[in-house]
C-alpha cells in the first residue's frame, strides 16, 4: 500500500503564488505595442477641425472617451477579458456581466482600480489614468449589456 505524499503549508503556498503569478503575468505578456489613451487623444485633437459648434465638440469628447475606453480595453484588458483568464468577465457576456453592472459603474470603478478576484489594482494598465480606466470599463459595460 502506498503511503500519501504530504506537501508542508510552506512549499504548497509557493507553488501557489508561483502559479497566481505566471497566471497574472500571461494576462499582459502578449500585449500590443503600446498606445496609451493620451497618444489616441493626441492624434485624435489633431484631426478635429478649429470651426465645431459647442454640439459637434460634446459630441467629439464622448466620442474620444469611447474610443480612448476602447484603445485601452484592446490593449491591455483584452488579454483576460477577452478569453476569461483568471475569472474575468468575458467581453459580451451578458450572464457574466449582469450581477456586475447591476451594481452599478462606481462599484466596478473601485474594483478595476483597486483590484478585485484574480485582477490586480489597475488590470495592466499602471501608466492609464482613472478617467482612461473608467473609459475602458465603460466601453466593456456598454459591450456587455
Amino acid at each position: 500500500m502506498t503511503k500519501p505524499v504530504t506537501i508542508p503549508v510552506a512549499t504548497l503556498a509557493t507553488m501557489l503564488l508561483m502559479l497566481s503569478t505566471i497566471t497574472l503575468t500571461a494576462c499582459g505578456a502578449e500585449q500590443k505595442p503600446a498606445t496609451t489613451p493620451a497618444q489616441v487623444e493626441k492624434t485624435d485633437k489633431v484631426n478635429k477641425s478649429d470651426e465645431m459648434d459647442a454640439t459637434k465638440a460634446t459630441a467629439t469628447t464622448d466620442s474620444n472617451q469611447t474610443n480612448i475606453g476602447k484603445t485601452l480595453y484592446e490593449n491591455n484588458c483584452q488579454m483576460c477579458h477577452g478569453q476569461g483568464i483568471a475569472g474575468a468577465p468575458k467581453l459580451a457576456d451578458k450572464p457574466a456581466w449582469k450581477h456586475r453592472i447591476a451594481k452599478g459603474k462606481e462599484a466596478l470603478y473601485i474594483s478595476v482600480l483597486h483590484g478585485a478576484g484574480g485582477m490586480p489594482a489597475r488590470g495592466t494598465a499602471d501608466d492609464a489614468s482613472d478617467e482612461d480606466i473608467k473609459a475602458a470599463v465603460d466601453y466593456m459595460i456598454a459591450n456587455s449589456q
